[in-house]
């Protein structure tokens, strides 16, 4: 397997990470309530809440300063990303590299080309 294929893999397990935790927050949400409503369970309410911002926060930190396989520089544009990179990489079916334009079929078509 090659690194860009091997890239490009990480790359999307990381957005079905992040697609799989945002998804999963109602579910969370419900259960923390139905938790909170039972004194015995009651003390586990700020562990799970503190564990799951904790997952989310390194997952979308991760996915933020993912590299591109081209440039070598932040794939979504890192800390001076444009835009909100959670909405970006749920809702774009092809997200590109905000410093060479990069996407995944470009990438698998020809790697070095410059976008």
């Amino acid at each position: 397997m090659t690194d860009l294929k091997r890239a490009w893999q990480h790359f999307n397990r990381l957005r079905i990470a992040v697609a799989v935790l945002y998804g999963f927050f109602p579910i969370l949400a419900v259960l923390v309530f139905a938790m909170d409503r039972k004194p015995a369970l009651k003390s586990l309410d700020a562990p799970i809440a503190l564990s799951y911002l904790a997952v989310a926060i390194v997952l979308q930190i991760w996915l933020t300063f993912w590299r591109c396989p081209r440039c070598r520089e932040s794939y979504l544009g890192g800390w001076h990303s444009r835009y909100n990179v959670a909405i970006s990489v749920l809702y774009e079916p092809e997200p590109k590299c905000v410093n060479c334009g990069l996407t995944l079929r470009l990438a698998a078509r020809n790697p070095a080309a410059p976008a």
